[in-house]
């Protein structure tokens, strides 16, 4: 029996065979979301998913090495080795992420990110202009260094939170990178 008897009798073809192509929709093609094909991995973005053999459920990443579920009715991918929640959608040709966020906290989340990077700093700026260093001291430019060095780590914690809060796919991206390499220092 041959490839074309299966296309005529309406039977799936074999599990070895080539995939589909893909359909064509609009002036788009997208491709099927297929439990057989390989998919681009949407962490590294290098390598591709595909099924794990003798695993029905499991599909592994050839390059990052990351374990994933789909859900083939919904088309969602979803990182099973991570302790972040992140979810893809399939789209044809991409993965996008799923983001679930509460709405009520996103601008409690801004607020406390102003506060932190804007109220320390501007104590130290303040109690700096109150209490300037004597012109002959040692210590003058000690102020300045202080006054930046609190400016930027504090932008950096803000910066984080929000981060955090978000989940912005670069920086889960450069994350779980990072995860990887010290696991495997």
């Amino acid at each position: 029996m041959s490839a074309f008897d299966f296309q005529r009798s309406g039977d799936r073809p074999p599990r070895f065979s080539k995939a589909p192509k893909p359909r064509e929709l609009g002036w788009s093609v997208l491709a099927p979301l297929d439990d057989r094909d390989q998919h681009p991995c949407p962490i590294c973005r290098h390598g591709q998913i595909q099924p794990m053999p003798m695993m029905e459920d499991a599909w592994s990443c050839d390059f990052c090495r990351h374990l994933f579920t789909l859900d083939l009715q919904s088309r969602i991918l979803r990182v099973e080795d991570s302790t972040q929640p992140l979810q893809w959608r399939w789209l044809g040709r991409s993965w996008q992420p799923v983001r679930y966020s509460n709405e009520a906290l996103t601008p409690t989340i801004w607020l406390l990110a102003v506060i932190l990077a804007i109220g320390p700093v501007g104590l130290i700026g303040f109690s700096q202009y109150l209490f300037p260093p004597l012109p002959s001291s040692r210590s003058v430019g000690f102020g300045q260094g202080w006054l930046i060095s609190a400016a930027i780590g504090h932008f950096i914690l803000a910066a984080w939170l929000v981060l955090e809060h978000y989940q912005w796919p670069l920086y889960v991206s450069l994350k779980l990178r990072w995860q990887d390499w010290r696991s495997n220092r």
